[in-house]
């Protein structure tokens, strides 16, 4: 070779000959040392930034959407809302008029195009929740349901209404009742909502308050809050529990699923507790402040990682909230942020996910885009809607 290099220490130091002249001088062994510490963190610094972009992995096999703004008037709407759905890349879906209105034809055109339907549950009780009488003042979450931008539980969803009690015996049976029907109508699975708690910690009702005194004096050894937080955290799990036991028994092959709502603040990520199929846990909400990268890698990593710690059969399933329009239309993300947050949940290792919600999403043609190349969809065949109104 007419160029060589001579070595002359182990820590890089070399000459480079060409045709036998000395082309460069030995670098001093400290220059080496600073090239390779500014590299080094400057590295860190670009993999803090770019933390949603780190791997290309994608284990991703169970796709779900939730919908509730899509028109809904014939079978020609339930056609389009559900192969847009699969355009996306979505391989499951819960349709709340649909299942209303139409429930046979929704069945039947999920079926057509390898749609898994779900038929949704909301709690059912004559016995309302009640809150705390210091709570009757508190202010109203800026997140709905959501996680609160930061841990008070002294907030409440509404002071409009309350949500029924699910911790009463006639919940358990509607709610059986309503798996009745989903199974008798063909759906593939059941989707659990709306099972939590108006002040995002327990309920106050008398029945509650009975029930909750007896749970403390049978365990004395706990502190009282601890024991109180205990009684309302399970409350929520002998529901779930008491439905899912029901579907499965009225049909094995049934598939549940759930979004954990509202959030539950004593233990935000208590859904490996369910023994659902499926359990979708949030980790990048709808509404502005949206959640730094690291909170929603945090979480992905936790829901993904402890999915079998109870139950080994259930899939954690990180869930994404979208909205853009209407009222709603501040809290929109940019098509890069939902790519990056996706992009974070593969990269936990999640094999499944859901992101909601549909007819916001498909508002959004840029977004929609992301989606489908994401979710391994087809974006070239997605035909995006006027911004949707509000009707949930």
């Amino acid at each position: 070779m007419d160029q060589q290099t001579v070595q002359s220490s182990r820590f890089g130091k070399s000459t480079v000959f060409f045709k036998g002249k000395q082309l460069f001088k030995p670098l001093p062994q400290k220059i080496f040392w600073l090239v390779g510490c500014a590299m080094f963190y400057t590295n860190i610094a670009i993999a803090r930034e770019n933390i949603q972009v780190s791997t290309n992995k994608n284990l991703l096999h169970w796709k779900m959407t939730w919908c509730w703004t899509l028109p809904c008037r014939n079978e020609r709407d339930i056609e389009y809302g559900v192969i847009q759905a699969r355009n996306l890349g979505f391989n499951a879906m819960e349709w709340s008029q649909a299942q209303a209105e139409f429930p046979e034809t929704f069945v039947a055109v999920c079926r057509k195009h390898k749609m898994e339907s779900y038929y949704c549950i909301n709690p059912a009780s004559e016995i309302k929740q009640q809150l705390l009488p210091a709570e009757d003042n508190f202010p109203v979450s800026s997140q709905a349901g959501g996680e609160p931008p930061d841990p008070d539980i002294g907030k409440v969803i509404s002071h409009k209404r309350r949500r029924p009690c699910f911790n009463q015996e006639d919940a358990r049976r509607n709610a059986k009742a309503v798996v009745d029907k989903a199974i008798k109508l063909g759906f593939d699975g059941i989707a659990l909502d709306f099972v939590g708690y108006d002040n995002l910690h327990g309920c106050y009702c008398a029945s509650c308050c009975k029930a909750r005194r007896d749970y403390i004096a049978s365990h004395p050894g706990m502190a009282a809050k601890e024991a109180e937080n205990r009684f309302a955290e399970e409350c929520i799990v002998k529901y779930y529990a008491s439905v899912v036991a029901y579907a499965k028994a009225v049909k094995p092959a049934v598939k549940t699923t759930c979004h954990i709502y509202p959030a539950f603040m004593p233990d935000i990520l208590y859904g490996n507790l369910l023994p659902v199929d499926y359990c979708g846990q949030t980790v990048a909400w709808f509404f502005k402040p949206h959640w730094k990268f690291e909170k929603i890698k945090k979480y992905s990593e936790i829901v993904v990682r402890d999915e079998n710690k109870y139950h080994a059969h259930s899939i954690g399933t990180p869930f994404i909230g979208f909205y853009c329009g209407g009222g709603y239309a501040k809290d929109r993300k940019t098509a890069e942020r939902m790519r990056q947050e996706i992009r974070i949940i593969k990269d936990a290792g999640a094999k499944g996910i859901q992101i909601v919600e549909l007819g916001h999403i498909l508002a959004d043609k840029a977004v929609s885009r992301v989606l489908a190349e994401e979710l391994d969809g087809s974006p070239e065949t997605i035909k995006c809607i006027n911004v949707p109104q509000m009707s949930k």
